[in-house]
């Protein structure tokens, strides 16, 4: 077992056996004959030393000291008085405050510090007003001890909010080590303390019965609410997320295809100017073999193609099909046109990329199959996604026909995805899904002029915002419901147990 959990478990004991022996002190020995002011320094002074145990005992973590410091303040103030909590609590944060001197963690020493003086004088008030210098149960305790801690951590956010990422590192990785080693804590001092001997009650045992009832059910209560509101929010706060990541991989495939399709286009439209230039009559046929296209079409100002390369087109019109409609536009006022990779209206089984040009006799059009394109745009494609972030750390992937990654960032080792494509790993297209490669990733792909574009952009960023949102929302909630807690539980206890 790593050594620091040892002695934060070790920290989290300490407080228990000292609240055990002293109260032993109290009961049996002279010691109970002293000055109440100089018990309450004394008290003080020793949970506040346990206090710096726990701070110098802790685990550090990014700036932060994952510790059990305010679980040694919380046993003097509710177990031992009120005077002695307040002591600790100084005691504990001054030497927090100081202890960046020698390493411990800087990021959240305000935190810190304002957290442990609010532990002393938060357990103060609660031994005084509300459990009227009686301990508290088991429950009870633990509960305190998880509010305190829910504190400190919101703390932590309200104190670098500046830095919300990196405050949200610290919480959580500090989260339930802290919760449950001080939490803990005062359970257990509560529970050695019923142990060892039942403290004089002035409560008579139906009212004492009645006190525990209330206490009981009220937490029931506002544990259920708390569930229910957290359940609302997560989920909530998880549909934002999902469309946020969606939102983001969408945007990120669409400036992607528009590239490739702004540079197919280009390099397309300069073959069909060039061709149009050099045009004198005659076979095309070596014209085409000249430019490495598969296909040129002389078409009259009537839209009847005159004269191609491809003898089964001679004569067709080019209104009757849907996609070679489109160039009609150049027996206006259009002086070129660029069209999608796609099938040919003429045989839809044939797909090419077209770009026509406007000429005195009509316009020529020039198509190419696939392989010549994407031949003659890969130099281009390949540059595209080198400097393009998804979010923060995603990135842009572009596959060629058979899968392979003909685009990626530099650092990036997989080359190809035709296993994933093969076993249906990847879905239809606009479609997220998830993929796991050097982690988890969430994606989504459309295609463009024969390339596969995948945009990726990691779960754990895609979800960050959402996870800070979850987390100052509980703590918040849960802050909230202890005071509703205290203060419900305060009026009835005076209003009814008392009377």
């Amino acid at each position: 077992m790593n050594l620091s959990y040892i002695k934060l478990g070790i920290a989290t004991l300490l407080p228990v056996i000292l609240s055990v022996i002293l109260f032993l002190l109290d009961n049996r020995t002279g010691f109970s004959k002293l000055n109440n002011i100089i018990k309450q320094a004394i008290f003080g002074v020793l949970f506040g030393a346990l206090a710096i145990v726990g701070t110098e005992w802790g685990i550090p973590f990014n700036g932060a000291q994952a510790n059990v410091r305010d679980g040694a303040v919380l046993c003097a103030g509710l177990f031992f008085g009120g005077p002695a909590g307040i002591i600790a609590g100084f005691i504990g944060a001054a030497e927090r405050w100081i202890s960046v001197a020698w390493g411990v963690g800087s990021f959240t020493r305000i935190a810190c510090t304002l957290s442990t003086l609010f532990a002393g004088f938060y357990s103060a008030l609660l031994r005084r007003y509300l459990f009227e210098n009686k301990k508290p149960g088991m429950l009870i305790s633990l509960a305190i001890g998880v509010v305190i801690e829910v504190f400190h951590l919101t703390m932590v956010f309200i104190t670098n909010m500046n830095e919300p990422i990196r405050a949200m590192a610290v919480v959580r990785a500090c989260t339930g080590p802290m919760i449950l080693a001080n939490g803990l804590c005062v359970m257990l001092a509560s529970i050695a303390l019923s142990l060892t001997k039942k403290e004089h009650t002035r409560f008579s045992r139906a009212k004492e019965h009645i006190s525990r009832t209330v206490q009981r059910w009220l937490l029931v209560t506002v544990l259920l609410a708390f569930a229910a509101t957290s359940y609302f929010v997560f989920s909530l706060q998880n549909t934002i997320a999902t469309v946020q990541a969606d939102s983001l991989l969408d945007l990120a495939l669409k400036e992607v295809a528009s590239d490739i399709q702004d540079a197919s286009d280009d390099h397309l439209l300069s073959i069909t100017w060039s061709i149009a230039k050099e045009f004198q009559g005659g076979d095309l046929k070596p014209l085409c073999e000249r430019y490495d296209v598969s296909e040129i079409n002389i078409v009259n100002e009537k839209g009847t193609i005159i004269q191609t390369s491809q003898p089964l087109f001679i004569n067709y019109n080019m209104g009757s099909g849907e996609q070679s409609s489109e160039f009609l536009c150049l027996l206006e006022d259009t002086q070129e046109y660029a069209q999608k990779y796609g099938p040919v209206s003429y045989d839809p089984s044939i797909s090419r990329k077209y770009a026509g040009v406007k000429t005195d006799y009509g316009f020529i059009q020039v198509g190419y199959d696939a392989e010549v394109f994407q031949k003659d745009i890969d130099s281009v494609v390949v540059g595209i996604t080198k400097n393009r972030h998804v979010g923060e750390s995603g990135y842009i992937l572009i596959l060629d026909r058979d899968y392979q990654v003909v685009s990626a960032p530099d650092d990036y080792k997989k080359t190809s995805f035709a296993e994933e494509a093969r076993n249906n790993i990847l879905p239809k297209v606009n479609t997220t899904f998830e993929m796991t490669l050097d982690q988890p990733y969430y994606c989504r792909y459309d295609s463009a002029e024969g390339y596969y574009i995948i945009s990726l952009m990691p779960t754990a960023e895609a979800f960050r915002l959402r996870n800070i949102a979850l987390y100052v929302n509980a703590f918040m909630e849960i802050l909230v419901f202890a005071i509703l807690f205290l203060l419900i539980f305060f009026l009835i206890k005076r209003v009814v147990v008392n009377k």
